[in-house]
């Protein structure tokens, strides 16, 4: 199982969304926002996801914020996000097979 601390930080997460400070209450919205990622991974991609595909961290963080800031992703940020998933999935159909 993929682990998502090694795909994306608070940090990545906090300069994704712009902010240069966090307190507790941001700290702990951004756990939870990447907790959601994780699991949104392992739907779309799978429980495997590649961690060291340069993609991931860009899905992660798609997901990560929209969780934040409490929307879905919709639009051109939908789109993109079903085209990385489906590359990854690729690279993992691949991988599988040698």
């Amino acid at each position: 199982m993929s682990d998502i601390n090694a795909v994306i930080t608070k940090d990545d997460v906090l300069a994704d969304l712009g902010y240069d400070y966090a307190d507790d209450v941001i700290l702990n919205r951004i756990d939870k926002a990447i907790r959601y990622a994780d699991g949104e991974l392992r739907e779309s991609v799978g429980d495997d996801y590649p961690v060291d595909h340069p993609l991931t961290p860009e899905l992660a963080l798609l997901y990560a914020s929209a969780s934040y800031e409490k929307r879905d992703l919709a639009g051109n940020e939908l789109k993109r996000a079903e085209q990385i998933a489906q590359k990854l999935r690729l690279v993992l159909r691949r991988r599988s097979n040698g």
